[in-house]
């Protein structure tokens, strides 16, 4: 191939691998408001004790929390886990992009998760 040709079809690799790569920590952010707000509902729905609610997303945020720290801790492992591969056009900016997102996420992540220590669980009229 021809520089020409290398500048019109970049090698992005396995666009499935990126795409995960990237959103990530917004999946793994969703997955969290998910079992937050399903697990609440079914436990304070079957009347069981608040403290039950509390401990489950207590559980679930330092759970998603602790891996998302992993996530950005050592992001070139995580990568090689998904096959991202290296040679990829724009790699860099991948990189940056997939920090920042799993930055955000993991701020939201404690933010919703925050709620445990300020609200109290089954509480009427929510």
């Amino acid at each position: 191939m021809t520089k020409l040709d290398d500048m019109r079809r970049p090698d992005r690799g396995n666009m499935l691998a990126v795409l995960l790569f990237i959103t990530a920590g917004p999946l793994l952010w969703g997955l969290h408001l998910t079992i937050v707000y399903m697990a609440h509902t079914a436990v304070c729905a079957l009347a069981a004790s608040p403290g039950a609610a509390t401990a489950i997303l207590a559980i679930v945020t330092v759970a998603l929390a602790v891996l998302l720290m992993l996530i950005l801790l050592d992001q070139q492992r995580f990568a090689r886990l998904l096959k991202v591969s290296q040679e990829i056009a724009e790699r860099g900016s991948y990189d940056r992009i997939a920090f920042f997102l799993t930055l955000l996420s993991l701020a939201g992540i404690l933010w919703s998760g925050l709620a445990v220590t300020i609200l109290s669980s089954c509480a009427p009229g929510r």
